[in-house]
């Protein structure tokens, strides 16, 4: 399966709450199925555990009469405090059928019980303010086979298995598991099995054509750690932070605070006595030490892995320090790495190397061959091998695609004075490393691969047109006549002539309110004929091919909204160029926008919302957009902001609020901002909960 694949599984179909169907599908990670006819029997209640997302960031809405009803039936008439997850029969049906299938009554009912029955409104209830979800899950791999699709992800927490008195077990084998789909007309797929496995050796799907470069690794030399010294102390154990035991009883290892102050890593060779084999430094706040089984597809290389941070140049940075231990308890250091590492199988062999990658600093591979570890320091050897490439970055090891992108500036061909951005997808062989150059095809301008509903390829199609007119215009037609040629370009323009989109990612979703936004995030380039004119900027670049993109990469998002008919219906474009989706700036971002185009009132925002942006670089935005709205509507929102403020003293946005306009009020309010900003503080100030400002801001 190659890297789009994965991408698509990794961040579109899974790991996207109420993506489908109004539900979570990672609930479906939580349950361990062993055969497609076991799904019959699956527990219910841990499927529908955290309910059914109803299209406004909402669960199924119930009402207090509803509430009242659960209450007698199932909870003594006593109503508890905490949110009443509710799931509509027909909807359960609808999520059944398309991913598995079935129907409620196909079912054996295994964990309906544990709801609370409502057959006046055909729905199950129940009472709690925790969650199930299985959190986020990482696709290491993936094959296809008759018309199957094997998915291979790590865990140690699920799936799980329900017993009959709903305690959750796991089943037995290793932290690898696949999931098994069978592909429907619609499009999607049903869930046939998800189980734990024995890790695949899955070929890796390397890049059509021949590689630009080959760089050998026969001429590195094998790995020699660092040599460990062991030093006895005897006596000196002031607190035992970390005890485990190594092949079976024999001897234990300790990470201990001594009686002097110093953190060790040890064997205790006694009672009093501790052979310390890792001095941690001075500054050892943040350290972890764990055991690992396996190392290198070795089933007995193992040991424990002590991680902790160190000042390496002006800043700290994380070391893995991994030990292995003789049979009386003798350590050697197995290897040490800088950064954060992962354990991928690059070359599809079945035997995992070890990435180091490491922001701004070298990237390095670690890989076993005729039974020895190797080093590779990828970064030097790419340096050396490809002389012409200067400002080499090597970005971050791609665990997903198997692979290391990188980038470095080159001379634009046939002009030697003019610099570009070469773009290359370093990948490890066994052998040698390969850097290819991206030669995707494109169609209608659009890169194929790219996994979108038509509705936003057609949106991503019109907006990315625009921009290639507005940059035409600047160019073409400087005497009036709108013809867009060589011969009309201005003197000294920037000639353009065409576009395309090569990234199209989503959906996100941000709510405000009641109103639920679908987000996708496109990435475009424009082409020149004329590279050597193109003036560069922040982040654009031009790459070898007159490839162009004037702005900030990445950086321009479409939003949607449902209408009437329930289809997404665009609502505007907008640029972020530091912030992304998820994050209290982006929301209100949108938010202002959505504000400015009347497609929102402050109004409908509801006072824990309403914090966000108090917290944020924007608050003065907020309060000038607040004190364009009419006075009583002013008042009514900054007095529920006030009484949120007052009920929650632990919340901090208020007090950031403080600090911030104090810095910058005087010149980024406006007079109505002013205003508004000094009724909350009144409005704060009567109450008792929380300081009001020493003084108003002038």
């Amino acid at each position: 399966m190659t890297a789009e694949e994965l991408y698509i599984f990794n961040h579109q179909a899974f790991n996207q709450n109420n993506n489908r169907n109004g539900f979570d599908l990672n609930q479906f990670l939580l349950l361990a199925v062993e055969a497609p006819e076991d799904y019959r029997k699956i527990d219910l209640y841990q499927l529908f555990y955290n309910g059914i997302y109803n299209g406004t960031e909402k669960y199924a809405d119930s009402t207090e009469e509803e509430r009242q009803a659960v209450a007698d039936v199932g909870y003594g008439g006593h109503i508890p405090q905490v949110d009443l997850i509710k799931c509509p029969a027909d909807q359960m049906n609808e999520v059944l059928q398309e991913f598995l299938g079935l129907r409620l009554e196909d079912m054996d009912g295994f964990g309906l019980d544990r709801f609370t029955y409502l057959p006046e409104y055909n729905a199950y209830y129940d009472f709690h303010s925790d969650a199930n979800c299985p959190g986020k899950v990482n696709f290491l791999s993936g094959e296809r086979k008759g018309g199957k699709v094997f998915l291979y992800y790590e865990s140690d927490s699920f799936p799980v298995l329900s017993s009959k008195d709903g305690s959750l077990i796991q089943p037995d084998g290793t932290g690898l598991n696949c999931l098994t789909l069978e592909e429907q007309e619609s499009g999607w797929y049903h869930f046939l099995s998800n189980w734990r496995c024995n890790k695949p050796s899955l070929p890796t799907a390397y890049p059509d054509g021949e590689p630009e470069l080959t760089i050998p690794l026969d001429g590195l030399e094998p790995y020699k750690p660092e040599a460990v010294t062991v030093k006895r102390h005897t006596g000196d154990v002031a607190d035992p932070l970390y005890q485990a035991n190594f092949s079976g009883d024999d001897f234990r290892v300790e990470v201990y605070r001594s009686t002097e102050g110093g953190l060790y890593a040890a064997v205790a060779a006694s009672k009093t006595e501790r052979d310390c084999f890792l001095s941690f430094p001075k500054n050892d706040h943040g350290w972890t030490a764990e055991g690992f089984a396996s190392m290198f597809g070795y089933p007995d290389c193992k040991g424990f892995v002590f991680s902790y941070y160190r000042q390496i140049g002006e800043s700290y940075s994380q070391v893995h320090d991994y030990f292995t231990f003789s049979e009386d308890g003798v350590p050697s250091r197995l290897l040490q790495t800088v950064g954060t590492e992962k354990q991928t199988d690059l070359d599809g062999d079945g035997i995992p190397e070890l990435t180091v990658s490491r922001p701004g600093e070298n990237q390095m591979l670690f890989f076993l061959r005729d039974g020895e570890i190797y080093q590779a320091d990828v970064t030097a050897l790419v340096q050396n091998a490809w002389p012409e490439a200067a400002y080499l970055d090597c970005g971050l090891w791609n665990a997903e695609g198997r692979n290391l992108h990188l980038t470095a500036q080159v001379p634009f061909p046939g002009l030697e004075d003019v610099p570009a951005t070469a773009s290359r997808t370093l990948w490890f062989d066994g052998k040698n490393l390969r850097l290819y150059k991206d030669h995707s095809i494109y169609s209608d301008h659009v890169k194929l691969g790219l996994d979108a509903p038509a509705y936003v390829l057609e949106r991503a199609q019109d907006f990315v047109q625009g921009q290639f007119d507005a940059l035409a215009a600047d160019s073409y037609g400087w005497d009036g006549s709108g013809i867009y040629n060589e011969e009309n370009a201005g003197p000294g323009n920037v000639v353009w002539d065409d576009w395309r989109i090569n990234d199209l990612r989503g959906p996100y979703y941000e709510t405000a309110g009641d109103t639920q936004v679908e987000i996708w995030r496109i990435g475009y380039e424009t082409h020149t004929t004329t590279p050597d004119r193109v003036m560069l900027a922040g982040a654009s670049y031009r790459d070898e091919d007159g490839w162009c993109m004037i702005g900030f990469p990445f950086g321009n998002y479409l939003y949607f909204q449902r209408d009437a008919e329930g289809n997404w219906a665009f609502l505007f474009s907008k640029s972020e160029y530091d912030c992304s989706p998820g994050s209290p700036l982006f929301w209100w971002d949108m938010v202002q926008q959505m504000l400015g185009m009347n497609l929102l009132q402050l109004s409908d925002l509801s006072p824990t919302e309403l914090l966000a942006p108090l917290a944020e670089r924007r608050t003065a935005s907020f309060f000038n957009h607040l004190g364009e709205a009419p006075q009583a509507e002013q008042e009514q929102i900054l007095s529920c902001l006030a009484q949120t403020i007052l009920e929650n003293p632990d919340r901090t946005e208020y007090a950031d609020c403080v600090n911030t306009l104090r810095e910058s009020g005087e010149y980024a309010l406006t007079d109505g901002g002013q205003a508004a900003w000094e009724y909350l503080q009144s409005a704060v100030a009567v109450g008792t909960l929380a300081p009001a400002p020493a003084r108003p801001i002038q």
